[in-house]
């Protein structure tokens, strides 16, 4: 099913469950997305809520859909849904005369409708699944919510070969122009010349960055949805969020941690693991057999490939993030900052 990102719907996939959240047309209101406790009071409209690592009490009316990962929800008195209402790694509470339109979804938890509560749809309920460990919950909590920041309209993507990788202990090796997307192990998406403004590709030891520019969102669009396309069944971990403006998906696959988001005319690909480079000499160059995920390890010790998989996901639960997401996040970070750069007004005598 095609799930066009301007809606402002959202849709997780690949947590080996197969959860995947119908698309619905935008709802009217603003969206409400938040990290923590949140509650619309009645007589308050909004559209879809969104929120990761905390409990939602709704009063009022949610136009759109609620979807609600590591927390609770509750459904007072005369709230209503119009969409659906899913719940991962939490419980539902629906009161009398609370009205859902569509279904009810509840994953590693409880559903408590009372008696006079009214739903439209279906209601599922799995209290307990072995896919669905603490460990994908934390997953899914963590990248449900990201600020899909993207170049302002002053900026060059040559200005990528800025980015001061050293400060964050990154070799750079080449900074160069690209025709494709390069995914490593999933393969090369090529780029339709027609569609594309500049595609520029950042290199170091251990990160990839890729900015590409389409000529309009609709094109942007159109190569998000091919990256759909792309098998699941070969990432360890996978979450794709597309509420509200743009679209973003986290994953992971052979040994690299990857992250994408895409958003107005623009698409951008990091991408962490350890990478050969023909700008490093043999000795300086860090062997991909080294990664826990690499082919190597999978064939020749597939035990302990298992085992090392479960001990990255036990950093989750944790809180300890392995040192790809943290390479990853560092370089997100800065290259939003240097995109954030570009998007502020510039004044006389040409300071910003």
């Amino acid at each position: 099913m095609k799930n066009p990102f301007p809606c402002r719907t959202l849709v997780v996939i690949g947590l080996c469950f197969g959860l995947v959240l119908a698309t619905a047309p935008a709802p009217a209101a603003e969206s409400v997305q938040a990290r923590g406790n949140l509650d619309i009071p009645r007589g308050r409209e909004v559209g879809d809520v969104v929120v990761a690592d905390g409990n939602v009490r709704i009063g009022g009316t949610v136009l759109g859909s609620v979807y609600v990962a590591a927390g609770d929800v509750l459904l007072a008195p005369g709230a209503r849904v119009q969409g659906s209402l899913t719940v991962i790694g939490g419980d539902a509470w629906v009161s009398a005369g609370a009205r859902v339109d569509k279904g009810i979804y509840i994953f590693a938890g409880r559903a408590h409708l009372e008696e006079g509560a009214q739903i439209a749809g279906e209601v599922q309920v799995v209290e307990k699944s072995a896919s669905l460990t603490p460990q994908k919950i934390a997953l899914v909590s963590r990248y449900l919510l990201l600020d899909r920041v993207v170049p302002g309209p002053s900026f060059s993507l040559e200005q990528l070969a800025n980015l001061d990788l050293a400060k964050l202990r990154l070799r750079k090796t080449s900074s160069e122009k690209v025709a494709y997307l390069d995914l490593g192990r999933l393969g090369k998406r090529p780029l339709e010349f027609r569609e594309v403004l500049d595609a520029r590709e950042l290199r170091a030891d251990r990160a990839r960055i890729t900015v590409i520019k389409f000529i309009n969102p609709a094109a942007a669009e159109g190569f998000w949805d091919s990256l759909r396309e792309l098998p699941e069944d070969q990432m360890s971990n996978s979450v794709h969020s597309s509420l509200g403006e743009g679209a973003h998906w986290y994953f992971r696959c052979s040994g690299r941690a990857d992250l994408l988001w895409t958003r107005d005319q623009y698409l951008i690909a990091i991408q962490s693991g350890y990478f050969h480079d023909d700008h490093f000499s043999p000795d300086q160059r860090r062997p991909v057999e080294r990664s826990h995920d690499s082919p190597r390890t999978r064939d020749q010790h597939p035990a302990a490939h298992e085992n090392r998989r479960s001990h990255d996901d036990d950093h989750l639960l944790a809180g300890q993030w392995g040192p790809l997401e943290r390479t990853r996040d560092q370089v997100r970070q800065a290259l939003e900052a240097l995109f954030r750069q570009s998007s502020q007004p510039e004044l006389e005598g040409g300071e910003k």
